[in-house]
């Protein structure tokens, strides 16, 4: 198991980050000091996380257990409780070289190693120290609600490590997400699928699941964390381990197992994860046959300390978990488990955010290269340095950030988000007020121009700085860096009745009137233009002098800004562009207006400030009737300026250069820098900056004509007009200030000039701050201290500005450090080596200030004797970095300062009292082991009280047991009450010892059998001897064995003799029913034949009846065949009689007796019956024999009545219909029976039918017409239904033709003499014939042509009148009869329900015998 830091505060679990880091020997006696570094947070043990490398140094609480060499809880990890001490406790990390940190009595390396890529479900790779990492625990297998620590356990049970013969090995590495190789990616992907898979199949528990299940199923923590992503994997592999103690391990059974601890920097899951058959040590126990290997061993996690807060999964504490790899786990996979130890919620940890942002970080000088300066050395440098901003605030101190954002090398790599600003932070502390603070955690840093780019670093400034102690990272990669090499931008001024001051420092005065470049740097990269206008005098009168009135400012790619002031209105208003205009009032202190490139704002003072994104910025001071200019150029442009600034090289004698590069004398008068320097950077209007007010443009404002007063050879008397008093005034005011007090002679305003003169003296003093920097006092940057010892620190303090004076004064001190200003020295006897700092304040004459503080203070503290690791990594603790120590035997904490409790980790076996040694003694005591073991007491083994006669009181046989013995007998004996001695059993007291006969012996006993058996090779079962098949039996036929005999039998069809032995034949025929009723019975020998009748077919015991109506047709065309039981019958179709009447109509009819043709009657009779249901089934028995009898009954009706005896020769029922019941059915009689539909009705209703009285009765023809089935009218003939009959004919033109019974055409032109003239042609077609004359047809009686003309005279008209008088009335009379005839048809006339005798369509016509020659009618 694995277990972890409790926590300190009021959370579930404390966060700790893991790091191994080394390996030291505790005793002389080979124990083993695995301790680890954890850095301690809040709430959760999201702790195991991210490990601190390449000289990372997390804080930290010191921990330490102990192992033996001998054994180790390979299978279980902890973490030990903090020890309490009296001082904070920072911890060392990682060694830079661990081998050199390994000796004799560390662990072996092989048992904590790097392994193959392809080991189970991770990738574990070598991470192995000895010092400080997961503890490995010893012996204890007790439940986790007992632990005082916190414990996570996938399997907990003591193995053995003393054996190299199974390379048992323990493997740990740790993968995190700032870790960029593929190896981590893969291992953290896959945690992350494994988690949230798990959670899967929590949410799918939960949905049919109480609380109380799911805590079963899942543990304590059963909430899942949405979108999970791993951050940091911790993997340990147990490979090959074999239980203790080795040498019982006879089979070389190993367990291989995994556990995986994985967080998203907020919540944790441990993994634990089973090889398939892996889990081997249950196989010791199922093949030693003394059970040497003993214990339960467990599974699950705990919070320790006594709370409530564990979980065991099912079958923890038995011996079932020894197969564990074979159960399904609560991830529903095989070998495989999760659990969530951290509670519902969110818990951050800050120390992995702020790693992960470190290590996706460039280096500083990625963000640093482009910004073009560095951070201005004092407060009051800033205040002038337009470059900057006042930004906010870092732990309480002011700082200003750059203007304008500096690209980055991600935006020359097309990350255009990349931009960003230098912070410079300043103190405010009485003493060192206005000092550049460089370090950490107040120092200035670099913080992007884009927002989200800034939050992020605001959240990582956060958790480095302000939530953990890892400051010292975030400001390597964002810290602001010294004042080293800045440089503030030279300032110059235009003031006045202008006044104006170059680059270089040369002063004079210039009343050009008109627009001029003042400075043009680069080549016009940058270019400010000012316009003066003649200066007013008291408001009213222009003087002879002139004063700047507005200026435009134009950088490459920059919007332009025009200020311009109305002197008469005294008036000032800006404008950007011409179009975008403000006033002063627009604008705020230290809130900027941004444009293209440029921004504007206000000065403390209430100046305009133009910044441009070069650094170049103006200062624009508006007066009453002027306005003063301030201009600052960075020094990237020295060399690069010309104008009426001048020329910045530090060169004064070449500030007058003109356009044309040509120089004027540095010397020369006010008057020839008019003419030949000021002139002749006059502008023209194709370079005018300026935008003109409506019908104005550049003539209106430039006068080349304006020749100002020169104040060259001119007194003040003179200067002033003789105007005393006003002299007087001026010089009161202005003093010696000559350009005050030409000022005042030229605008006769004395007030103006002063505020002139002052605004001057305002850019100088602003000038001279600017160029002031403090005193550089230089200390170690790194300091290393010992704690006790003494400390002195030499300081060298130097000024860049050589007039200035300065001292050093304390600020922050530790106690017992004194400083000596004198010598510039400080002296420090260390007596505290956490919480304190060392600031010491450099002041020269103008009170700047500047601070000495040292990047990192190392501290060595290591008391009792204790060693400083130097070659360790270090511990950060604020801004003081610890140093590791080596403790002396019996110490441990960080600093050596605790006592060892080597009981802490219980290494003594279970229920032995642990007696620690105190320091400086180490190690500790067990007690005595428990009754039946033996050891140390640290390891207990069972006494085997069975190896020495003298340990046991058995009589016979001594079995040992864990902590004790059992006796047991030999085979025959049992042992007595007093659980030694043995007594002999008589085994034939149980029935079930011998089968049959037993006799008892000492210590055993002999089974005999009676005759017929013989015994069996186990000495105890009697077996049967088989008579049967050893031929010693009597039987003729067959032997069947019995237990101690035999019996004769005999096979089927024969019966034992009375002798036992013969066997005699049975006559199964004699035995009823043995067949078919329809069949007929052979004996054979032995047996029997059934042979089915005929009319029958089947196997003789089951016959089934032949229908033979089924198929072919066996009662002839004009007969219906009906089947019965073994036979069928004929009988003719209605209509139809046999010569042989009714009674004769049987098999017989088939043989060639044909059916006779009749007159058929229809008779409908309603009878006084109930109607069956089953009659709707003509083919149903019920149907089939009351059909019959009604057959029977109206025949013999019939045939017993004289007058229709002879005549009526068949009857035959057509359908039975409910209705009571009605018979339909068809009377055949002879054709020549007179009143047929009377005498047949009047029999039928005044005679019973059967049982039957007659209740109605109908009596029609039978229209055999009205199916083909009723008739023979075949080949197209057409069926003409007569009374009692019918008969057959096929159409006009058409003939029937007996061979082929078809109706043929008549070909009327072969078959008729001449039917056309003798001059026409006859032409045959279906049913007819034409004639046509020569080429044209003649119409009736018409000839023409060739045709004979038929003569046209009154006899042969007459004669065609009454021949058609006469054809008139033959068909009024034919149409008569037709009408009545048909009338008469449908009274005869045949209903659907009475159409019984279906033919197929196919079905050949058959002649009826006595009409053959009426089968062609015409």
């Amino acid at each position: 198991g694995i277990s972890l830091q409790p926590g300190l505060s009021n959370g579930m679990f404390e966060t700790i980050t893991t790091d191994i880091n080394r390996i030291e020997t505790l005793t002389s006696t080979s124990k083993i000091h695995i301790t680890t570094s954890i850095t301690t947070s809040v709430d959760i043990i999201s702790s195991i996380t991210e490990i601190v490398t390449k000289e990372l140094a997390p804080t930290s609480s010191h921990i330490d257990t102990t192992i033996t060499s001998a054994t180790a809880d390979l299978s279980s990890i902890h973490v030990s409780p903090t020890q309490p001490t009296t001082t904070p406790s920072p911890t060392p990390v990682v060694p830079k070289s661990l081998s050199s940190l390994l000796n004799q009595d560390c662990i072996h390396m092989e048992h904590l190693k790097e392994i193959p890529d392809y080991l189970m479900h991770y990738f574990p790779v070598d991470t192995s120290n000895c010092d400080h990492p997961f503890t490995i625990l010893t012996n204890s297998i007790r439940p986790f609600s007992r632990y005082y620590f916190p414990i996570v356990a996938p399997f907990f049970m003591t193995a053995d490590l003393r054996s190299s013969k199974y390379n048992s090995s323990v493997y740990f590495q740790g993968y995190y997400s700032f870790d960029k190789s593929n190896k981590s990616k893969v291992v953290l992907d896959k945690a992350t699928k494994d988690v949230n898979e798990y959670q899967k199949t929590m949410q799918s528990y939960a949905v049919n699941h109480t609380e109380q299940e799911q805590e079963a199923k899942f543990g304590k923590f059963h909430t899942t964390v949405q979108n999970f992503v791993a951050t940091s994997a911790i993997v340990i592999t147990w490979d090959k381990l074999i239980p203790y103690p080795y040498y019982r391990n006879e089979f070389g059974y190993t367990n291989t197992f995994q556990l995986v601890i994985v967080s998203n920097g907020q919540n944790t899951f441990a993994l634990w994860n089973f090889e398939v058959d892996g889990m081997q040590w249950w196989k010791i126990n199922s093949r030693s046959p003394y059970h040497y290997f003993y214990g339960n061993p467990r599974s699950g996690y705990a919070l320790g300390g006594n709370r409530p807060i564990y979980h065991e999964i099912l079958g923890s504490g038995s011996q079932s978990l020894l197969r564990i790899d074979s159960a399904v786990g609560n991830t529903d996979k095989m070998g495989l488990w999760a659990f969530r130890l951290d509670p519902a919620g969110d818990h951050i940890n800050h120390q992995q955010n702020c790693l992960a942002w470190y290590y996706n970080q460039q280096p500083l000088q990625y963000y640093n290269a482009f910004i073009p300066s560095p951070c201005p050395c004092s407060f009051f440098q800033v205040w002038f340095d337009r470059r900057f901003l006042w930004w906010g605030r870092i732990a309480n101190f002011p700082c200003a950030q750059t203007r304008f954002p500096s690209p980055t090398f991600g935006f020359f790599r097309g990350d255009s988000r990349q931009w960003i600003h230098r912070v410079c932070c300043y103190s405010f502390d009485r003493i060192g007020f206005g000092a550049l603070i460089q370090e950490w955690p107040a120092g200035g840093t670099l913080t992007y121009d884009n927002t989200r780019l800034r939050n992020e670093d605001h959240n990582a400034y956060e958790s480095c700085c302000v939530k953990s102690s890892l400051c010292r990272l975030y400001y390597q990669k964002r810290g602001s860096g010294s004042c080293r090499n800045y440089v503030p931008p030279r300032r110059t001024w235009f003031a006045g009745d202008p006044h104006i001051k170059t680059l270089d420092g040369k002063q004079y005065t210039f009343n050009g009137l008109g627009e001029y470049t003042l400075a043009s740097v680069r080549k016009g990269y940058f270019i400010i233009q000012a316009r003066t206008s003649r200066a007013n005098i008291n408001g009213t009168q222009s003087a002879q002098a002139t004063v700047f009135s507005a200026f435009a400012a134009k950088q490459n790619g920059s919007d332009t800004v025009q200020a311009t002031l109305d002197l008469i209105e005294n008036h000032f208003t800006i404008s950007v562009n011409g179009n975008v205009s403000l006033l002063m009032n627009d604008l705020s202190i230290n809130k900027t207006r941004e444009f293209n490139n440029v921004d504007l704002s206000l000065s403390q003072n209430g100046s305009l400030i133009v910044a441009y994104s070069s650094g170049i910025s103006l200062e624009v001071t508006p007066l009453t009737g002027m306005i003063n200019i301030a201009v600052n150029i960075p020094s990237i442009y020295k060399g690069e300026t010309r104008g009426l600034l001048g020329v910045w090289n530090d060169n004064i004698d070449d500030d007058f250069t003109r356009p044309d590069e040509t120089v004027v004398n540095i010397n020369a008068t006010e008057s020839q820098i008019f003419y030949q320097f000021g002139q002749t950077w006059l502008i023209s209007e194709s370079q005018s900056l300026f935008t003109y007010p409506p019908g104005t443009g550049f003539a209106n404002f430039t006068n080349t004509s304006f020749i100002p007063v020169f104040s060259d050879g001119l007194n003040l008397t003179a200067l002033f007009g003789n105007n005393q008093e006003l002299l007087q005034k001026a010089q009161a005011a202005c003093g010696s200030d000559s350009a005050c007090l030409y000022d005042a002679s030229q605008t006769l305003d004395v007030n103006l000039a002063v505020k002139a003169k002052d605004n001057v003296n305002r850019f100088q003093t602003a000038e001279k701050e600017a160029e002031n920097f403090p005193p550089d006092i230089v200390g170690p940057t790194i300091l290393n201290v010992t704690f006790g010892q003494t400390v002195k620190i030499i300081f060298n303090v130097t000024d860049r500005n050589p007039e200035d004076t300065f001292i050093i004064e304390r600020h922050i001190l530790p106690a017992n450090a004194s400083l000596n200003p004198s010598i510039y020295e400080l002296q420090w006897t260390v007596t505290e080596y956490t919480n304190f700092s060392i600031q010491v304040v450099a002041k020269d004459s103008n009170k700047a200030t500047s601070i000495y503080q040292p990047s990192q203070i190392i501290m060595c503290y290591c008391a009792n004797e204790g060693s400083c690791d130097y070659s360790a990594e270090l511990v950060s603790d604020g801004s003081i970095s610890q140093v590791p120590c080596k403790c002396a035997d019996g110490w441990t904490g960080d600093h050596c300062t605790v006592d060892f409790d080597s009981c802490l980790v219980r290494p003594c076996f279970e229920n032995v009292t642990c007696i620690d040694h105190p320091a400086p003694r180490s190690g500790y005591t067990c007690g005595s082991c428990p009754s039946g073991l033996t050891g140390d007491g640290r390891i207990c083994n069972d006494l085997d009280e069975c190896a020495n006669a003298t340990t046991h009181t058995c009589q016979q046989i001594c079995v040992n047991t864990f902590r004790s013995y059992i006796c047991q007998c030999n085979p025959g004996y049992r042992l007595k009450s007093d659980g030694k001695t043995c007594e002999d059993i008589d085994e034939c007291f149980n029935p079930q010892t011998c089968s049959q006969t037993c006799q008892n012996l000492p210590g055993s006993y002999e089974c005999s059998c009676e005759p017929g058996f013989t015994l069996s090779s186990d000495n105890k079962t009697c077996n049967d001897i088989n008579e049967c098949t050893d031929n010693t039996h009597l039987c003729q036929m067959l032997c069947v064995n019995l237990n101690g005999g035999y019996r004769c039998a005999c096979p089927a069809g024969y019966i034992l003799h009375p002798n036992g032995r013969n066997c005699t034949d049975i006559n199964e025929c004699n035995t009823p029913g043995i067949c078919s009723p329809h069949a007929s019975c052979q004996n054979t020998l032995g047996s029997y034949t059934c042979k089915c009748q005929s009319g029958y077919t089947g196997n003789g015991k089951t016959c089934t009846d032949i229908n033979e109506c089924s198929s072919g047709t066996p009662c002839g065309l004009l007969a219906d065949c009906y089947n019965t039981n073994g036979n069928y019958y004929c009988q003719c179709k209605p209509g139809l009689y046999s010569i042989n009447l009714q009674s004769a109509q049987k098999q017989s009819l088939k043989d060639d007796t044909t059916c006779r043709r009749g007159s058929a009657y229809q008779v409908s009779a309603t009878v006084n019956g109930t109607y069956n249901s089953e009659f709707t089934n003509k083919s149903s028995l019920a149907y089939l024999n009351a059909a019959n009898q009604f057959e029977k009954d109206i025949l013999n009706e019939y045939q017993r009545d004289s007058r229709t005896s002879y005549n009526v020769k068949a009857v035959t029922v057509t359908n039975l219909r409910q209705g009571s019941i009605i018979v339909d059915f068809v009377v055949a009689t002879l054709q020549n029976f007179t009143t047929p539909s009377v005498i047949l009705k009047t029999i039928v209703d005044n005679n019973p039918i059967g049982p039957y009285h007659v209740q109605s009765s109908t009596v029609t023809d039978f229209n055999e017409c009205s199916s083909s089935a009723y008739n023979n009218c075949t080949g197209g003939q057409q069926c003409i239904n007569t009374a009692g009959s019918y008969n057959c004919a096929c159409a006009t033109g058409y003939r029937f033709d007996t061979s082929s019974r078809l109706c043929i055409d008549i070909n009327e032109c072969t078959t008729l003499a001449n039917p056309c003239h003798v001059n026409a042609t006859c032409a045959n077609t279906n049913g007819s014939y034409i004639c046509t004359c020569n080429n044209q047809s003649c119409a009736p009686g018409i000839t023409g042509n060739n045709c004979e003309i038929v003569p046209t005279n009154v006899g042969t008209i007459v004669g065609i009148a009454v021949g058609s008088v006469c054809g008139v009335l033959l068909i009024i009379l034919a149409v008569i009869f037709i009408f009545k005839y048909k009338k008469k048809k449908n009274l005869r006339s045949v209903t659907p329900e009475q159409n019984l005798l279906p033919r197929p369509k196919d079905e050949t016509p058959v002649a009826f015998e006595n009409e053959g020659q009426q089968e062609v009618l015409y």
